[in-house]
């Protein structure tokens, strides 16, 4: 979210993280006969970070030609 549509940042693997909140995960095994199954549902609280801004590239204002040839958008 609130990323600008036209554009896109170019950055090393390494300057990505994600971050899982200890004691977040929550989990449920539920049978579910109707549909011949049994269900798993997990949950936890995650984060991507970007460690380095200054490690990083933003390219905006890309333009990328329209489907139907008539020009640009």
């Amino acid at each position: 979210p609130f990323f600008p549509d036209d554009a896109f940042l170019i950055t090393p693997l390494s300057n990505l993280s994600i971050y899982t909140q200890r004691n977040t995960t929550r989990l449920a095994y539920l049978d579910n006969p109707r549909k011949d199954r049994i269900e798993e549902y997990r949950s936890l609280n995650e984060a991507y970070v970007i460690e380095d801004y200054d490690a990083c590239c933003l390219v905006e204002g890309i333009l990328v030609p329209k489907a139907d040839g008539s020009g640009w958008e």
